[in-house]
């Protein structure tokens, strides 16, 4: 018998190989390997895209949010602005040049001594439209309920018209001869909000 060589008609081993390496070739060619790298391709784009947007949507929520409380925080300021506008048109805020000798005159009239003197300090003029003014005294070794008595008075329904106290200090003095009580020490500073003339 011959080699599988000789034998007419048989391809040699050479050419085997050259048609197993295009038969490859070929069927490589065949697969669309190009249509999954685009798939892939396009797939990856979308994912970007929609990460993209998931962010931007966020952001913009993330505005609105901010918005909506700047805008929550205009209304509440425009409330305050009408409060205050209101409040200031009050006769409470009515410049007052008696308030010295009315203090002093409730004083007495709350059983404190004729000597109890107030005394007007500097004004504070930082709010535009307005000023507050102080008012303070020091009464010693007085009747501790005539002291209280005269803030409660001077500060209450039918006392000044807008006066707070902003300072108080009580201490205790020396014994009333008369009364036999401990009579108290008291600095007292008042202020009031005024429309400015």
């Amino acid at each position: 018998m011959m080699p599988e060589r000789d034998q007419p008609g048989l391809p040699t081993e050479e050419a085997r190989l050259e048609l197993t390496v295009a038969a490859m070739s070929a069927a490589r060619s065949n697969r669309p390997r190009h249509l999954v790298v685009a798939g892939v391709g396009l797939l990856a784009i979308a994912l970007v895209y929609t990460l993209l947007e998931v962010g931007a949507r966020g952001a913009a929520a993330s505005e609105v949010a901010q918005a909506r409380q700047d805008l929550k925080n205009l209304e509440q300021m425009k409330q305050e602005i009408v409060a205050a506008q209101a409040f200031g048109s009050t006769d409470d805020l009515k410049p007052d040049r008696r308030i010295v000798g009315t203090l002093q005159a409730m004083a007495q009239a709350s059983g404190l001594p004729e000597t109890v003197t107030v005394q007007e300090g500097e004004p504070y003029t930082k709010v535009e439209g307005f000023v507050q003014r102080k008012y303070s005294t020091k009464i010693d070794d007085q009747d501790p309920a005539h002291v209280l008595g005269w803030v409660a008075t001077v500060t209450g329904e039918h006392g000044v018209p807008g006066l707070d106290v902003a300072e108080l200090k009580l201490s205790p003095g020396r014994p009333l001869e008369l009364a036999g009580i401990i009579g108290w020490n008291l600095t007292v500073t008042f202020t009031r909000w005024e429309r400015k003339e």
